[in-house]
């Protein structure tokens, strides 16, 4: 994994150097690596995850990607969001538990920082601390196998 340094501290304010802004991280995961651990995870907790974890960037909820795409309306900038972490429940209901923003740098920045500060989403507020969206822990799983999960998350998501 890519360690990256930023010259924020926990106790500082914010510089809006963009450095936080540019996402994506190599894990250096071999195919089989990152298809046995997506396996462990959905038996472990029911969540499934669609694309390869290269792919994925920053977390945010449903909420705050509707408030990113409104804001970047007046820029005139497409924002393309992926699902991150999908959950299939006991009946077997597919729900987004929360989104991925599908760049390598944040749209929203540009040379004069981040164009929706005041609305930027949690985890960008709370850098540089670690911050992840909760999970539910008492939500019920499905029964059905990674494989019928996956095909049912694809199928459903692709029709959304």
């Amino acid at each position: 994994m890519i360690k990256m340094k930023f010259a924020c501290q926990k106790k500082l304010p914010c510089k809006r150097c963009g450095q936080c802004c540019h996402f994506r991280e190599s894990l250096g995961l071999t195919a089989r690596e990152e298809e046995s651990i997506k396996r462990k995870l959905f038996e472990k907790t029911g969540v499934l995850y669609l694309y390869p974890f290269d792919q994925y960037t920053i977390s945010i909820t449903e909420d705050e990607m509707k408030i990113m795409e409104r804001e970047a309306k007046p820029f005139k900038i497409k924002i393309k969001f992926i699902p991150k972490r999908i959950f299939i429940d006991f009946q077997d209901k597919v729900k987004v538990l929360d989104w991925s923003i599908d760049h390598d740098l944040c749209p929203l920045y540009d040379e004069h920082g981040c164009q929706i500060y005041p609305h930027r989403p949690l985890v960008c507020q709370k850098f540089p601390e670690r911050y992840e969206l909760p999970f539910d822990k008492t939500m019920k799983k499905t029964n059905l196998s990674y494989e019928e999960a996956m095909a049912l998350a694809k199928k459903l998501i692709s029709k959304a």
